[in-house]
């Protein structure tokens, strides 16, 4: 997971995504432009519909991925019905 408080141009240029490089690729963008970095537990990649409704329903289940991610659970409440029509 990677969350700039602001854009940041050049971040995320030359990143291998959905590989395991993207996050090593990212963090030496961010060292390059001198950003200030923190790394938190590693998590699987929501790259697809199937990744987000895996997240949704761990989010859903666990008070833990809650607490851990409340604007991620926030955004998915507030999109639960449309979710729920793709599916």
């Amino acid at each position: 997971l990677v969350g700039p408080r602001r854009h940041v141009n050049n971040l995320f240029q030359n990143i291998a995504w959905s590989t395991p490089l993207a996050y090593e690729q990212t963090a030496d963008n961010a060292a390059r432009l001198n950003l200030c970095t923190l790394g938190l537990q590693r998590w699987y990649d929501v790259d697809t519909f199937s990744d987000l409704l895996r997240l949704r329903g761990e989010i859903r289940t666990s008070g833990e991925a809650r607490a851990q991610a409340p604007k991620t659970y926030q955004w998915l409440q507030a999109h639960d019905s449309r979710l729920s029509t793709l599916t």
